[in-house]
């Protein structure tokens, strides 16, 4: 007999269910169903049913089942088919990786057997394409089979595709040379296929951040990137359907429009019938021997459903310009669907019990963990594992570490455990207590086994959490944002070293007069005047972005002027006093002698794997950047950037711990009560096992409550203080203040700063920050303050859309109806108190049944907090708020904000407020309203533009930067120097503010007028990356700066092993720009000016301060007369005998070899 079976048959039978599952049934209704019961049930039929498909009634409940049956079962495939996550009538589509899931989703229900299907039953209105589109839409592409480039570029439009210049997200394919990129729908990760000929040569798969590959593959399968194509055929077929089902004038529909010239627009996803002659439902694509299982009662979730599609159907033709297909026409009937429904085997499961209202029913013998043991006893351990009758248990965690602190906390509880891997190891074991990581929350008690799950947040032992999180690289350099050219565009100002400042024109390619031949790309820089300066692309290293005032108010320069020579002599000037005082502040910070904190090793790694996450690498290294500064003897100034729910807290919490733990105090500093209250709940959580007390000051203490705290401050028996400003009071006093955490920096005023300053001669200071104003950017690239910048999000968190319009009830009643029927909560912003009552009635009149709740800085401490506490138990849909909530607590439920009259609003601000929502998997909106764009200023204009621009995670630190150019450069070290950093841009004022400081610190004088000399090479061979390999303008521009500012050959190296990597082999263009900026390197180590080579002879000419010995020089001359001649103190000729022109970089090399200092 089968083990395995004979243990699933043992496990269903103490269910004691009343019913026969080897016959036919229709209807059946089982309850009792607690806590994953539900899922171990269905884990269990996977052994009479093959297939199995599961309606849950939420995406929330789609998660936790599919995780649970995961553990329960790992015989049968688990297929997820997520819903769009749109409303019915959206005019926004959903992400493009979702549908690419779907796809995929569909492909596996169709070809995978022995599954278990897992869905919201709201998916089963969606039309779907006939099953015949998904399998006849497949292209199987093998190394070295005959497929031309061609071939698969078609196949990828037909497969509606998107082309793009580089690959990020499932759907897209980019081109270059004889590579093509594609991110199938079916794919973890991107493919890079090189052709050969008419064949393929190598399919491998990279990352699509670094594009760097993974690993070579034999074959691969493409799915379509939508669940629809557009070839000729296809878009005549919507346009015959769209004038025959749709009554409306089809040259006014955008939708039309768009399909007609072969364009995807957002909402198609409701017009999918229009492009087949039949379309299928999910129920179509099951196999007829198929269990299906509803979770609830789903007649009822049906009908709910039906009126919700009706209503937004009537509601977009009264309110929206584009005319709608009727829903008995884009949606499937629901009459059919319950009559489907009833032709399979099905059941229904509940977690309650139920009685003969339902007529074919049973209820099962389960039982929450929570109501065994004896409940007069108040420590969980001892009632839920110590007074129960059960005698096999299973406690889950939720990571390894976390398993390690349960361990621990039974050890001390006199508790003995045995770590198991599965739960198939479970089963199969004898009675006694079990540990292991699983993903079951609730558990559940089965008791005629003796058998229990219980999780260890039951247990009181670990906090309830998301699904734990994964992450992407994505690399953020400080300096890069402010110097890359990525975002150049045609206007931009840039500076020129030599020349000032002017606008980039493009790229322009120069040829040669005899041979038409591209000899090399040049940056096309316009000055005042219309006068133009054609930059070699060899040359980039002189050329950066100008920041430091709005792009339109730049200063342009003339040409030949001195306007330029003026402006870099009074920055000169300013840059060495500021460069002094800067080393005067490193002096005295190297001087003043602060705390060296000793960390216990043993105690720091306990409290680290408390952490319930993956520390993500730039997470890692913000948490060791500041151990290192801990042990250090001088104090720290570090500030900490980050999106919010990046880890920021994380890091203040290892610095608190380290610091608590060495017997000196910590000092929280926020700038709002709330989150004052937020940050002591967090702290009090992670710090409940550890002898660490943690105090409070806050408008919510009693005047009494306060003085205790202070006093307990004063003796020490504080050992970590959480406040507002009143922390900065003269009254407050330490007994060993060892680190202040600051919390939002930016929001304190100038007097509070100054006492900050105080405090930062001899205190550890760390400072925490979503966008950093322009000072605090200033001062971190400036190298005042250190920076460590987190800007890696969780795997599956989908970037925040932003939309940008007028007051809108439409868009409004939209957005807030599609995050109230997915389960979620809404904020909306309205940042003027003695309005927000008219707010709160128009809101009640667009929709009446909405649960709304007011929150604003009137209000008594006490009652905001009463609310803030209820909108986070969900007591109610929407809070109608000032932007008090900047700072707020987190409600990761929220996953909508709409903010009136954004353009009042700082970029930090909306950063801020648009980072308080996003915090789940589900793609979350924020809808910024303002007056019609006309009517605003050109500030505020830029910063809606910028914070619309940048939805990317972790895009805070870039949004600081537009504010830098937006607001201007500022102060630095409290001295007004707007002026003089407008006048040379910030990024040139920062560069020579380094080598003033680098100068000084040398002991030397800094020499910041006379510009560091290159060697000027010109080989009269085209050196470039031509736009056949490159096609990208941007894209060039950016490789072009990073291989003219290389520093060494292993940097040259490295750059033509991406390129290699990323786009193929490398042109002889290309290389024989790689050759010349090897040439560049040796030259001006020598000391040579200028280098012009022909066909059969070279000119060398020399600086003055050239480290080429005359002597060498007068020893080739003698040796090889006929080759060499000294034309002057400075120059020198050298001929060679041979034609070929390709051998010049070589024979020029061969002479700077020569020319080396033996």
């Amino acid at each position: 007999m089968d083990t395995k079976k004979h243990l699933n048959f043992k496990l269903l039978e103490s269910l004691k269910i009343d019913f026969n599952f080897n016959k036919d049934f229709d209807n059946l209704s089982l309850g009792s169903l607690y806590g994953c019961s539900n899922s171990l049930l269905i884990s269990l039929l996977s052994d009479k049913f093959n297939n199995i498909c599961v309606l849950a009634d939420s995406d929330i409940n789609v998660e936790k089942i599919s995780s649970e049956i995961e553990f329960f079962n790992t015989k049968s495939r688990i297929i997820k088919l997520d819903d769009y996550g749109t409303l019915p009538y959206d005019e926004y589509s959903p992400p493009q990786n979702l549908v690419s899931d779907r796809i995929a989703s569909l492909h596996n229900i169709l070809n995978k057997n022995q599954k278990i299907i897992i869905t919201n039953i709201s998916t089963l209105f969606s039309k779907l394409p006939p099953k015949d589109f998904i399998k006849s839409r497949l292209l199987e592409i093998k190394k070295n089979s005959p497929l031309s480039y061609q071939d698969i570029r078609n196949k990828l439009n037909e497969f509606s595709y998107f082309q793009t210049q580089k690959v990020i997200a499932p759907g897209e394919f980019a081109i270059r040379g004889s590579l093509i990129d594609i991110f199938p729908a079916n794919r973890r990760y991107p493919v890079r296929i090189d052709f050969y000929g008419d064949s393929v040569e190598t399919i491998r798969s990279f990352d699509s951040e670094n594009q760097l590959t993974i690993e070579m593959i034999e074959e691969i399968t493409l799915l379509p990137a939508r669940d629809f194509t557009l070839s000729k055929e296809v878009i005549t077929k919507f346009r015959d359907n769209f004038r025959k089902d749709i009554d409306c004038n089809p040259s006014e529909s955008n939708i039309y429009n768009k399909i007609t010239e072969g364009n995807i627009p957002a909402g198609i996803e409701y017009y999918l019938p229009l492009f087949f002659d039949n379309t299928a439902s999910l129920l179509n694509y099951l196999d007829k021997n198929t269990l299906i299982i509803n979770i609830g009662n789903h007649i009822e979730s049906i009908d709910i459903i039906w009126k919700l599609i009706n209503d937004r159907y009537l509601e977009s033709k009264r309110l929206s310009s584009e005319a709608k297909l009727k829903p008995q026409i884009a949606f499937n009937d629901p009459d059919k669907i319950k009559n489907t429904i009833s032709t399979f085997n099905n059941v229904a499961l509940f977690d309650k019990r139920i009685d003969s209202s339902y007529p074919l029913y049973s209820n099962a013998e389960t039982l929450y963990p929570i109501t065994v043991g004896d409940p007069s006893i108040s420590k969980k351990i001892d009632r839920y594992l110590k007074s129960t009758n059960l005698q096999k248990i299973l406690i889950t965690s939720s990571s390894l570490g976390k398993k390690e602190i349960l361990k621990k906390h039974l050890i001390d509880n006199n508790i003995s455990t045995i770590d198991i891997n599965s739960w198939e190891d479970f089963i199969n074991t004898d009675e006694g207590i079990y540990t292991s990581v699983s993903p079951i929350n609730d558990g559940v008690a089965l008791p005629n086994l003796n058998l229990m799950i219980i999780s260890s947040q039951l247990l009181g032992i670990e906090k309830p959490q998301q699904i734990t999180r994964k992450y992407k690289k994505i690399k953020h350099s400080p300096e890069n944002i402010i110097k890359e050219l990525t975002d150049l565009r045609i206007g931009s100002p840039v500076i020129h070293i030599e020349y000032g400042i002017g606008r980039y024109k493009g790229l322009e390619q120069i040829k040669t007069d005899n041979q038409n031949k591209v000899i090399t790309e040049f940056l096309a820089i316009e000055y005042a005047d219309h006068d133009m300066l054609y930059v070699p692309v060899y040359n980039l290293h002189l050329i950066s972005r100008y920041t430091g005032t709005s792009p339109d108010n730049a200063p342009i320069h003339k040409l030949g002027s001195d306007q330029w020579p003026k402006a870099q002599k009074r920055a000169a000037k300013q840059v060495r006093d500021v460069a002094a005082e800067l080393l005067d502040i490193y002096a005295k910070r190297t001087k003043v002698k602060g705390i060296s904190f000793s960390i216990d090793s043993n105690s720091y790694h306990e409290f680290s794997i408390e952490f319930p996450f993956q520390e993500t690498e730039d997470q890692e290294k913000a948490i060791n950047d500041v151990i290192t500064d801990l042990e250090k003897q001088n104090p720290m100034d570090r500030v900490i950037c980050g999106d919010v729910g990046f880890g920021k807290t994380e890091v203040a919490l290892r610095a608190a711990f380290i610091v608590a733990n060495a017997g000196h105090q910590v000092a929280i500093l926020v700038p709002t009560t709330l989150l004052a209250q937020q940050h002591y709940r967090t702290f009090i959580e992670r710090f409940k096992k550890w002898p660490v007390n943690i105090g409070l000051l806050s408008r919510f203490k009693s005047i009494k409550e306060i003085e205790g705290t202070k006093n307990d401050l004063k003796k020490g028996s504080v050992d970590i203080i959480i406040g507002t400003h009143k922390l900065l009071s003269d009254d407050i006093d330490f007994k060993s203040l060892g680190l202040v955490i600051i919390d939002e920096e930016h929001r304190f005023g100038v007097n509070h700063k100054e006492k900050l300053k105080k405090l930062r001669s001899n205190i550890d200071i760390l400072s925490l920050t979503a966008t950093p104003i322009p000072r605090t950017l200033n001062m971190t690239l400036g190298g005042i303050r250190d920076l460590s910048i987190i800007a890696t999000p969780p795997e599956e968190r989908l970037s925040i859309r932003t939309i940008h319009s007028e007051w809108n009830e439409l868009s409004i009643k939209e957005a807030i109806t599609r995050e109230v029927h997915r389960g979620g909560q809404i904020y909306f912003v309205h940042n003027h108190i003695d309005t927000i009552e008219s707010i709160f009635l128009k809101l009640k009149k667009i929709l009446p049944d909405l649960k709304i709740q007011i929150a604003h800085g009137r209000m008594s401490e006490k009652d905001l907090e009463i609310i803030m506490i209820n909108f986070y138990k969900r007591d109610f849909d929407l809070l109608l708020c000032t932007t008090i909530i900047e700072s707020g607590i987190d409600i990761p439920s929220a996953n909508t904000i709409i903010i009136n009259r954004a353009d009042k609003l700082g970029l930090a601000q909306l950063h801020q407020l648009r980072g308080r929502v996003g915090r789940s998997t589900h793609q979350a909106y924020a809808l910024l309203m303002t007056p019609p764009k006309i009517a605003l200023n050109d500030d505020a204009r830029k910063r809606l533009e910028a914070i619309e621009s940048l939805e990317e995670l972790g895009s805070g630190f870039t949004l600081s930067s537009h504010d830098l150019e937006i607001r201007g450069a500022g102060e630095l070290l409290g001295k007004d120097q707007s002026g003089k950093i407008q006048a040379i841009g910030y990024s040139y004022y920062n560069q020579l503010l380094e080598k003033a400081v680098k100068s000084l610190k040398d002991g030397k004088e800094p020499d910041l007028i006379n510009v560091q000399k290159y060697t000027d090479i010109e080989i009269g061979l085209p050196t470039l990356i031509t736009e056949k390999y490159m096609p990208d303008i941007h894209m060039r521009l950016v490789h072009y700066k990073k291989i003219g500012e290389a520093i060494s050959q292993k940097e040259l190296n490295e750059i033509q092993i991406e390129l290699i990597d990323r786009f193929g082999l490398i042109p002889d263009e290309t290389k024989a720009l790689f050759s010349v900026m090897s040439l560049k390197l040796k030259a001006n180590t020598l000391g040579i000016k200028k280098i012009v080579a022909r066909e059969d002879k070279a000119f060398f000419s020399f600086s003055e301060d050239t480290i080429v010995n005359p002597l060498a020089l007068i020893d080739l001359v003698n040796k090889k007369p006929k080759s060499y001649k000294i034309d002057n103190q400075y120059k020198l000729t050298y001929t060679w005998n041979k034609n070929e022109s390709s051998n010049r970089i070589n024979e020029v090399d061969s002479v700077l070899d020569l020319l080396f200092i033996k």
